[in-house]
Order: structure tokens, then sequence, then C-alpha cells
């Protein structure tokens, strides 16, 4: 990719700025990157937002505005420097970035004029729920189902919130709302299954010391990794519970793989995570 057009990008010029980008913003977005051959940063702003049109596959098309052949865009597009990027939806300007700008705030701006409200709100959540500020992540969901009361992708983030925030009840009682085929259902009753579950266990500091005296018994082991499991640590509960499936399977009816399944239910679709351990556990099986 060098700044020529090619499956996902065109070169856009005044005489088919109407038709290739104003008309076919109506279909789907189209970014322009303004650049020129003597600024190499520009060059090599364009051929990263070229590789990410063939990424996304179409879910936007990318103009290409060489200044240093037909500069007269600048103007209508209020261009002053370059790299520049504009984003022009639904026949008018949508958004614009100015300056070489890194791969991750390109591909944030590209999310989110591509992807769904429930998609980017998972993503926004996501982080929150990774530093464990549940409380904020409450809020955002809140607020979104303020906004889209009938969102039921924003019910479910909801329930799950509230599990995680400690409010079992509440959290039922927003499920309870939620279809059954609803997409990420099961992640939410199984979190709440597994937190039911360890509230009737020890704390985690005697079940980290029980685990300490006695490493390799069976059932210290399977309790500390349902403990961390409600709690979210999924990484942790993963390797305990896989320590449990290979060296007792006859331990509660093979409870050590059970409980994996349970936190694969809770982790992301693609999660590499998930991978890892379903590859572990493939290997062991076969």
């Amino acid at each position: 990719m060098n700044g020529q057009p090619d499956a996902h990008s065109f070169q856009a010029t005044r005489e088919n700025f109407q038709a290739e980008v104003i008309e076919a913003s109506r279909e789907r977005p189209i970014l322009l990157v303004f650049f020129a051959p003597q600024m190499p940063a520009s060059v090599e702003q364009a051929k990263v937002l070229q590789q990410l049109a063939a990424a996304y596959a179409g879910a936007f098309r990318l103009g290409l505005v060489d200044m240093s052949v037909d500069p007269s865009l600048a103007q209508p597009m209020r261009v002053q420097g370059l790299p520049s990027v504009r984003v022009v939806k639904d026949g008018a300007l949508a958004g614009a970035l100015d300056g070489p700008q890194p791969d991750l705030e390109l591909k944030k701006l590209i999310d989110s004029l591509t992807m769904s409200s429930s998609e980017l709100l998972r993503e926004q959540l996501d982080e929150m729920i990774a530093r464990e500020d549940f409380s904020s992540a409450l809020r955002v969901v809140q607020q979104a189902l303020a906004e889209e009361p009938n969102n039921t992708a924003f019910l479910v983030e909801l329930a799950d919130l509230l599990a995680l925030n400690g409010q079992v009840a509440d959290a039922r009682e927003a499920l309870a709302k939620v279809p059954e085929d609803t997409d990420g259902r099961n992640r939410v009753s199984t979190r709440i299954a597994l937190i039911t579950r360890a509230e009737g266990l020890p704390n985690l500091g005697d079940l980290h010391a029980a685990h300490e005296k006695s490493p390799d018994n069976s059932g210290n082991k399977y309790q500390l990794a349902v403990k961390l499991a409600a709690m979210n640590r999924c990484e942790r509960a993963l390797e305990l519970a896989f320590s449990v499936f290979v060296s007792d399977r006859s331990f509660e009816d093979d409870a050590g793989r059970k409980l994996m399944l349970e936190i694969f239910e809770l982790l992301a679709k693609g999660s590499p995570l998930a991978k890892t351990y379903r590859r572990k556990m493939f290997n062991y099986l076969h």
C-alpha cells in the first residue's frame, strides 16, 4: 500500500466529490486523508488508513487526497496542515483529525463510525471493568439506558454490572427482563451463579491461606478458583481450575473442567485468555 487507490480506497477529487464522497457517505462513512509525497508523515498516515480500510473490510471507504496533485479540496474541508483526516457521513462533515495520529486514535475514530451503540458501550465498559471501577461503569450504562430504554443489550450490561458491584438481587431482577435468547444473557446468569456459590465460601484471605498450606488439595484450589471467578479475576481462576482438571478429574465429578467452562462464559468472544485455556484443555484431552 503506497498511497495509491486499492480495493477499499479511491482518489478523491473535486470532480468526483459529490458522487464518491457526499452521496456515497449516505450509505457508509467516507474518510478522507490529505497527504503529499514530500511529507513522509502524511504518506505514512495514508498507508496506515489503507491498511485499516482493508482490515475493516468495507465498513468505511477511504478517499485519498494528494495535495500535490489537487489542493482544491483543502479549503472546503478546512484543511490547514498535513496529514489531515476528515470524516463525511450522511452527506456532511462529521469529524476531523489534524496532524500525525497514533494508530490507536485512528482505530478509535473508525470504531466510533462503524460500531453499533452496544459495541461501543461494551468497549467502554471493558476498560472500566478492567480497572474494577464498577460504580463508574454502572453510571455509564444507566445513562445509556436512559437514552435507549428498550435496548436489551444495555439491559444485559446493567445486570452484569449490578452483579459485579455486589447487587445480586438487583441483577437478577434486571436479568429477568431480558429475553432468553439475548446475546450476553448467559454471561450474566453464569456470573450470578458463581457469585451465589462464592457467598457460601470462606473469605478470600482464608482461602489463600488454605491453598498455601495445602497447594495440592483439589478442594482448596477449587474453592479459591470459584471465589476469584466471582470477583472477575478470571486468569488466576482459570489457572487454578485447570490445575484441578489435570490433577483430579474425579473431584466432584470433573468440577475443574466444569468451572473452566463457566469462566469461559464470562470472557468476551475471541478472548485470548479463553483461547489459551481452551487449547490447553483440548491438548490435555487429546
